[in-house]
């Protein structure tokens, strides 16, 4: 992924705090499928915490990691790049309305 994100190496911290943003519910009726994607995040950021502090992790980077992979893959024939790319558009999109909601995970980050 630090080739994808080309100047922008990504790290586990960033990755924790990407994960954790990403657990955090919008509003009260999302569909179980939201809810499940939530609770496989928090697990993520659990996995990723384990191998590295929060401390020095950067939110900006891993949704311009998200940002990059999205505009390489846009353009694919192949149907799983295709795939991959709209997740990580929504994924980017996710996190950003997390920054702009100042969620306290991404805040600390910022």
């Amino acid at each position: 992924m630090a080739e994808a994100g080309g100047d922008l190496p990504l790290t586990a911290a960033d990755c924790v705090l990407a994960f954790e943003g990403l657990s955090y519910a919008r509003c009260s009726n999302e569909s179980d499928e939201v809810r499940a994607r939530r609770t496989l995040c928090g697990q993520m950021a659990q996995i990723a915490g384990a191998m590295s502090g929060k401390a020095d992790g950067d939110i900006h980077r891993f949704i311009a990691v998200l940002d990059r992979l999205t505009s390489l893959w846009t353009t694919s024939t192949d149907d799983r790049r295709a795939m991959l790319s709209r997740i990580c558009r929504r994924e980017s999109h996710e996190l950003g309305r997390a920054l702009a909601q100042q969620l306290p995970i991404i805040s600390r980050a910022s």
